[in-house]
Order: C-alpha cells, then structure tokens, then sequence
C-alpha cells in the first residue's frame, strides 16, 4: 500500500537525512530538505502531518523554524532533533508547544518510530476534531438560521415589511412593552424573536409561551410557577416568569388568557412581583415583556373578556405584522428561501406553479407558503415543481378569488378567475385519466372502455396533458 502521510526531515547533515528516511520510507512518504529555508518551500508547496528538524543548523535553529510553523502551519505536528544539551531552550519551546517532542541524537530506531507514529496519529487526531467542529460551528450556525427564519417571517423587501422591521429596531433598545398584533402565520414570534436579540438584553434568556395552547390551570403554573405539595403530587417549579428572570418573556395569543390570569399578569407587570401557587411570598423579577395576538383585543375589551387596564399595559409600543397578501412583492423572496431550504438536489419550481402561488390569498401567511411548497416538493419526484404538486381544489381555488377583487382591472380578475378553474380541471382530468391507465395497466384501449369515452378522446386527452401510457405498463422483472 502506498504511503499517505507526508513527512519532511530537515538536517544540514546528508548522513541524517539518509538514515531518517531509510527508517520512515516504508511507512510515510518523506520529503528531504537540508536547511530552514528548504523547509520553509517545502512548506509553501504542499502539506505535512510531520516535520522533524535538527536543532543546531546554518542560518536559522531548529527551534527559530518550529517557532515560526506554529503560526503558519498550526496543524503540523513538530519534532525536534538535538545532539546538543540545549536542554533549557528546548524544555522551554516543549512547553510553550511550539514542539511536539524531541529526540537526542543518536537515536533508536524503535524509539524513532513510536514517537513517529504517536505524532501522526496526533495529526490525524486532531484534523480529525478540527474538521468536526467546522462541520458543527456550520451546522450550528445553519440551524439558528433555520430556526430565526424557518416561516420566513423576516425575509422581505417590500414597504410594508421594510416599516415593520424598522419599527422593531426602533423599540427594541428600550425597555416599553410590545404588543404584536397579526394574523396566524405571519411571523409573531420570529419578529418577538429579532427585538429580543436586538435589545440590551440579548445575552439572556428569551423564553416564549403559547397562552392559548395549555389549559388554565396548567397555564398558571406554566407561568407563575408552583411550590411543592400545591396539588396532588406536585413537585417545586419556579415558572418561566423566573427562568426568563433578566431576558426576554413572550407572551403569544395573550388574548386566550383567561381573566383571572390577566389580573395577576397585570400585578407582575405594575410591581415586577411573581407569586408561584401555593406560595405565601413572592418573588422579585426582571423582565422584558412581550405580547402578541392575532385576536381583536378591544372588540373582546368591549364583551368583557379582557381586562382594559392590561390592554393599556401592553400596548405601550404596538407593531402590527401586515398579512402575506399585503405584501406580495415578498413572495417570491420567499419562495426563493423555501424552496433553497426544502428543495431535493435540482428541484425548482415551474414558472405555472410560481404564477399561482403569487395569485393566491394565503389565508394561512407565510407559514401556509412554507407549507405548501414543501408538500409540493416531497409529492414531486422529478426536478420540476409543477402546478399539480400543489392542493389545487375548490376549498384552495375559493381562496383565489376574493383576494383579486381588490387586485388589478376586472378583466384581470377574469384573467386569473379562469386560469384557477382551467388549473383545477387539469387536475381532475389527470387524476381521473391516471385513474383508469394505472387500472389498465396502460392500455390506452381498455382505459378508454372502463372510462366510457373513444380512444382517440382519450390520446387528445393524454396529450395535452403530457401523460405517457408506457409509465403505468408494468415494469419486466430482472
């Protein structure tokens, strides 16, 4: 087997350099040099786990090049050779590591190549760890990407998106309170999440909690936190109005909070006094808080289900996240970023299908886009993301039609009226046509029989929708 590990020896001396190689060839490939400056081309020219260097050379010292290589080739592993009692110098360089070891001439070849094969596997060790850390630091960065961005709720370019983003930069040095008011799936908590990391608080806890995802109860001690023994079985929690002690806390959906949790809400916003349940003291907290919703928090103010005075604790900064359909010059930036998240190796999406993605209403925002392009994705099994990967039915083919009332010319709403119900009939004739050919096992014959139209109806049909007989023919065996 061909030796993979390089090693250079450098040595003024001929007889040195003979005798380290005939000891190493048969396991590493060895490059000669026989001053500093040899070894210093020799370096520029190509890579080394290994360099073992005499100490007492013409020019520079063995110690002077090994000094310089642990900044210019950190990752190669270095040997000092010493015939000499430089013992002081030499201890001096082990120990600040800018040598690896050292070996007093002359040397045993059995103790040669033990020091040899610890200081390769050190190399190997070692790029090894290097190598997994970049890997790691990327991922890790790739991931706080993701996750800042997995609804893409702050990807945009448009006036709309530009003000809201720039409010969020505003308020965030100070200390206010901020309501954020929008519908489902545009991006509340992402935007929470930017003020948070823009803030004088960023270096501590950002903790998020859904007010309408748990029930009263559990909510309470979610938030307050609870002392042992408060209910059956209960063990001590300190709540997360604790734990986001000096952060960040986010309260989503704050208008599902039932009102007796507003008030001791407001308690904590007007005294900073956290009471867990059970408990007959409080605690003092330090908080940033934030709000969102994408309820109407006065509507419900006026049947009597919010409190006012919390209302107007809250909205001392209000930021209001314009839906997807305010702001549709954004949606193929968001496509973009979907799609380079989510895409297989060489998919993309058909101009069709970016045609009516960019006509739909989203009644689910941006989160709706994000899933709708990956669902296309994974039904797709070829490289083109076609209009028929997408949920084109009549509950999606409602929801073209009232966003372009307020869109463009009439005629352009018949335009794209029509364009939703041709696409839609394509789907149900594919779908019916594939139906009866996989039935058919591909004859278009019998297909046209069990489908009760003419054979050449149904060539004129496959045709036009580019549907090949042969791919529904069962396949011969190996």
């Amino acid at each position: 087997m061909k030796p993979s590990e390089k090693i250079l020896i450098v040595d003024d001396d001929a007889a040195v350099l003979a005798a380290l190689e005939l000891g190493l060839r048969r396991d590493y490939s060895v490059v000669k040099a026989a001053d500093a400056r040899q070894a210093r081309e020799c370096l520029a020219r190509d890579e080394f786990a290994l360099v073992i260097c005499d100490q007492r050379m013409p020019g520079e010292t063995g110690i002077e090049l090994l000094t310089w290589m642990k900044d210019a080739h950190p990752a190669t592993v270095r040997i000092l050779l010493t015939g000499y009692s430089d013992e002081e110098d030499i201890l001096a360089a082990v120990n600040s590591g800018r040598v690896f070891r050292y070996l007093v001439k002359p040397w045993s070849n059995a103790a040669l190549k033990m020091d040899v094969r610890n200081a390769v596997e050190h190399h190997r060790v070692t790029a090894e760890r290097d190598a997994l850390l970049e890997t790691l630091q990327h991922e890790n960065a790739s991931l706080r990407a993701n996750i800042e961005q997995r609804e893409g709720g702050l990807i945009g370019d448009s006036p709309a998106m530009r003000s809201v983003l720039q409010e969020i930069d505003d308020v965030a040095t100070s200390q206010a309170t901020v309501l954020l008011l929008g519908e489902s799936g545009t991006g509340k908590e992402l935007m929470a999440r930017r003020l948070h990391r823009s803030s004088h608080r960023k270096h501590k806890a950002f903790v998020a909690v859904n007010c309408g995802a748990l029930s009263k109860d559990l909510i309470e001690s979610e938030l307050f936190g609870h002392t042992a023994g408060a209910f059956t079985g209960a063990r001590a929690r300190q709540g997360v109005m604790r734990e986001a002690d000096g952060g960040t806390l986010f309260l989503d959906e704050i208008g599902d909070l039932s009102l007796d949790l507003q008030t001791r809400l407001l308690r904590v916003l007007e005294t900073g006094e956290v009471r867990p349940v059970g408990a007959d003291r409080t605690h003092q907290v330090d908080l940033r808080f934030l709000a969102a919703t994408h309820r109407d928090l006065e509507a419900r103010v006026r049947k009597g289900s919010f409190r006012l005075d919390l209302l107007h604790r809250l909205k001392v900064f209000v930021v209001r996240i314009p839906p997807l359909r305010q702001r549709r010059s954004d949606i193929d930036l968001l496509v973009s970023h979907f799609m380079g998240m989510l895409r297989k190796r060489g998919q993309r999406l058909h101009p069709d299908a970016l045609d009516w993605l960019r006509g739909y209403a989203f009644p689910g925002n941006v989160r709706e886009l994000r899933n709708l392009i990956e669902g296309a994705c994974l039904r797709t099994r070829g490289k083109i993301v076609g209009l028929d990967a997408f949920p084109v039915d009549e509950q999606v083919l409602m929801q073209v039609g009232p966003q372009t009332r307020s869109v463009g010319s009439y005629e352009e709403h018949n335009q794209r009226k029509n364009l939703a119900r041709k696409q839609l009939a394509d789907r149900l004739d594919r779908m019916f046509l594939e139906s009866h050919l996989r039935k058919a096992q591909g004859n278009i014959s019998q297909a046209g029989r069990n489908a009760g139209i003419s054979r050449t109806h149904l060539h004129a049909l496959m045709k036009n929708l580019a549907i090949d007989a042969k791919t529904f023919k069962p396949q011969p065996e190996d």
